[in-house]
């Protein structure tokens, strides 16, 4: 579990649990939820889960704040500085996350 804050839910610590295709099952979590979520349709794909009931969501378009970049969307709460009501800018890429979360893969 790598966790980091969010502007401006900075109160609110998000848990990454997994990174969806990195490992034997995660792949089928790949799959399986952006097939039920069916987000790609906007350009972008969910490519991880977090404790607190949401997704690490890669912007591969530039759709949700005219930006490529990685984003939590946030299925229980939704906050006041967010353009989608629950969607908030995490990362400029994968790097960046990795960083900030002080990420390992093996």
């Amino acid at each position: 579990v790598h966790d980091f804050y969010v502007d401006p839910i900075d109160e609110e610590n998000i848990c990454i649990d997994s990174f969806y295709g990195v490992g034997k099952e995660a792949c089928n979590y790949l799959v399986i939820f952006n097939q039920e979520y069916d987000y790609a349709s906007e350009g972008c794909i969910i490519i991880g889960g977090t404790l607190s009931h949401g997704f690490m969501v890669y912007d591969y378009l530039g759709n949700l704040y005219d930006k490529k970049a990685i984003y939590f969307w946030d299925l229980n709460n939704s906050y006041e500085a967010s353009k989608d009501g629950n969607v908030y800018f995490v990362a400029n890429n994968f790097n960046e996350l990795l960083e900030m979360t002080n990420a390992k893969l093996d």
